[in-house]
């Protein structure tokens, strides 16, 4: 991740972390839980994710996101992961 899309420790909420977010700034944006943008440095896990899998989908859902979301601690343990038979 892209650690200049990630404000400083100790930012103060409100104006100062508007950056974050692709929103046009001509509006007040209140969200009230129902729905909302995402901030910018999940977008852009969101497309790394999506380009890894693109390049080559079969190879991507059978092997790379098992063994990623075990790496990360996501509880995908291999055993439950789709087996290839080769």
């Amino acid at each position: 991740m892209s650690e200049d899309l990630l404000p400083l420790p100790g930012t103060p909420f409100g104006h100062s972390l508007r950056g974050l977010w692709s929103l046009d700034p001509g509006i007040r944006f209140l969200n009230h839980g129902s729905f909302g943008a995402a901030p910018l440095h999940v977008l852009a896990a969101q497309a790394r994710w999506r380009e890894a899998m693109e390049r080559e989908p079969v190879r991507f859902m059978v092997d790379e996101l098992p063994r990623r979301c075990w790496r990360r601690g996501c509880g995908w343990p291999a055993s439950s992961a789709p087996c290839r038979s080769d």
